[in-house]
């Protein structure tokens, strides 16, 4: 960080100004995996984090409307759902992002009508439901506007040289998720949507877009589900690559938990602007707050 850097960045978050911001709180965006569950390396299940039940009822109780964002694209956002309720996790479809969720919304603001989707169902779901166009990568060749890269662990030559040729076409390239790795039952698992997209910009040089956390269009997208504008917001994360560096950069409140990748230290060590408000040890903590 350069010394005009640190001039011009808020001053640090304490714990007595993330309370205060929570009282101003007009919807909240709440990270799945590593703050109210925690899935298995295939996100095949889930297991359930402390507070998590509880602090979704107190919410649902004040009248707070709410929405998980999760950067997962393995499963659309209905069998997400269908897999919290197993847990406890009463939430709707409709109160899930995915970055597919987003990227749907995105291509249509966009006019980016026809898309090569490189991923599973849950990957290209959402975007066939919103009306998109989807070309799988074992289709005959065929001109897009998009190349979207998402969860695929079964990933082979044929999805890496479809997205190639697409993109060496005109295509633009965007990504799920740009993180290397994210929280599991059984540690750390890697993101493969990132290894995908950095293979294709490797053979063709055209960069990608992140469309899920931490990128504005995914906070822009959650506050438009919810009607609440952007600073009124609360985005409650683990990991510090994402949740509170999105909420920060986009002006909404930000609350870190340790349930997941980060540790108080680890959100402690971001540059000043970046920290989050407020960091608890479960979002069970939170109920004493809100």
């Amino acid at each position: 960080m350069t010394l005009v850097d640190l001039l011009l960045a808020p001053a640090v978050p304490d714990a007595e100004d993330g309370l205060r911001l929570l009282s101003s709180a007009a919807g909240f965006v709440l990270d799945l995996d590593g703050t109210l569950v925690l899935p298995d390396k295939r996100a095949g299940n889930y297991n359930l984090l402390a507070g998590a039940v509880e602090v979704l009822a107190r919410l649902r109780a004040k009248g707070m409307p709410l929405v998980a964002l999760t950067n997962n694209t393995l499963h659309t956002p209905a069998d997400c759902a269908a897999l919290l309720r197993a847990t406890g996790i009463a939430l709707d479809g409709d109160e899930i992002l995915t970055p597919s969720s987003v990227a749907a919304e995105y291509f249509q603001r966009r006019r980016l009508h026809r898309v090569l989707v490189i991923g599973g169902e849950g990957v290209w779901r959402p975007l066939a439901d919103a009306g998109l166009t989807v070309v799988l990568t074992d289709a005959p060749e065929i001109a897009v506007d998009a190349v979207y890269v998402g969860y695929h662990p079964g990933f082979d030559l044929t999805d890496l040289e479809a997205g190639c040729r697409a993109c060496w076409g005109g295509a633009k390239l965007f990504v799920s998720s740009g993180v290397p790795y994210f929280a599991t039952q059984g540690g750390r698992a890697i993101g493969i949507s990132r290894a995908i997209a950095a293979a294709i910009t490797n053979m063709t040089g055209r960069p990608s877009t992140v469309l899920g956390k931490p990128s504005p269009h995914a906070l822009a997208c959650a506050g438009r589900r919810l009607g609440v504008a952007a600073e009124s917001l609360v985005v409650i994360g683990d990991d510090p690559r994402l949740e509170a560096i999105m909420a920060r950069n986009g002006g909404a409140i930000a609350i870190g938990v340790e349930t997941g990748i980060g540790r108080r230290a680890d959100f402690a060590a971001l540059p000043p602007h970046h920290r989050p408000h407020l960091v608890l040890r479960h979002i069970g903590e939170l109920l004493s707050r809100i």
